[in-house]
């Protein structure tokens, strides 16, 4: 391949959109289809029900190129674009160039997962990952939503707690944080129970009073409430949750509840039970494929 010769062409990409292919258009191989919408979903950060779909593929010059018409539906409106990408599926292009790249392999390895709060077997191939403040009404929504569908995927699937209190609206929810890690320091449970208490009594729940539900419903999970309350006041898990909103920032998380289901960042406020599961579903059968 003569990479000045392709990088050239790539750039010119943008003018392919209104022209017909080089050749007729075919249907292309499953496996390529895949690949080309699953980096326009990653690249984007499409959550549902927004999607990337490939209408067609040609070959095209210089040879070892391919061209994609892909459609993008996004807010419920459709554009649809002619994608460049070399042979050696190495490089991608629409007005720019872009290495084409496992952005999914890229995310999960900016966040640890040792130490963090899991619901679900510890082995299950599928971690989500949420970033969340447990003062946010649609973190509580989304929650509920998992909570109902992780049932169905015993053993495939996980659920990872990780934080990211928005502090400049939601008085409470960093004490919340700090107070939640205390609890799990002590008992895993523990946390889950105050899990569980912030998103379904948020309305309860402030500024006033957050420090004694901590030492409640944290020690009726079987937590000592004597030293709960001690690491709650010397804050002594604010590092940890620190750590959690430093990752978060990595990611380009900007708001709450964001998810990585198996990598694939999903920012959404209005994830349905049957969207949550047909994201599950689709990282359940890329595991296979994954190097």
């Amino acid at each position: 391949m003569n990479p000045t010769r392709s990088i050239a062409s790539l750039a010119l990409v943008a003018a392919f959109a209104t022209c017909s292919p080089a050749s007729a258009a075919s249907e292309p191989p499953a496996e390529l289809r895949a690949k080309v919408e699953r980096f326009v979903v990653d690249h984007f950060r499409l959550a549902p029900p927004d999607t990337a779909e490939v209408l067609s593929a040609w070959t095209a010059e210089p040879p070892e190129q391919w061209r994609f018409q892909v459609r993008v539906t996004r807010g419920g409106k459709a554009e649809t674009a002619v994608y460049a990408v070399t042979a050696d599926f190495k490089v991608f292009a629409l007005s720019r160039l872009f290495a084409f790249r496992d952005i999914r392999a890229e995310n999960r390895d900016k966040v640890a997962l040792d130490g963090a709060p899991v619901r679900g077997a510890a082995n299950a191939p599928v971690a989500i990952v949420a970033f969340c403040d447990l003062q946010c009404p649609d973190c509580a929504n989304a929650m509920s939503k998992l909570k109902t569908v992780l049932p169905a995927y015993e053993g495939r699937a996980r659920l990872v707690f990780k934080n990211y209190p928005l502090n400049h609206i939601h008085p409470w929810a960093e004490a919340a944080a700090i107070g939640a890690r205390c609890a799990y320091e002590q008992k895993p449970e523990a946390f889950w129970a105050l899990h569980d208490h912030f998103f379904e009594k948020q309305g309860e729940v402030n500024a006033r009073n957050v420090r004694e539900v901590v030492a409640t419903v944290g020690a009726k999970a079987g937590a000592d409430r004597a030293k709960l309350l001690a690491c709650f006041d010397a804050k002594a898990t604010l590092p940890v949750v620190q750590r959690d909103v430093y990752e978060a920032n990595k990611l380009g998380v900007r708001g709450t509840p964001t998810f990585l289901v198996d990598g694939r960042f999903v920012f959404s406020e209005t994830l349905t039970e049957e969207q949550f599961k047909a994201l599950i579903d689709e990282a359940l059968a890329a595991q296979p494929a994954r190097p």
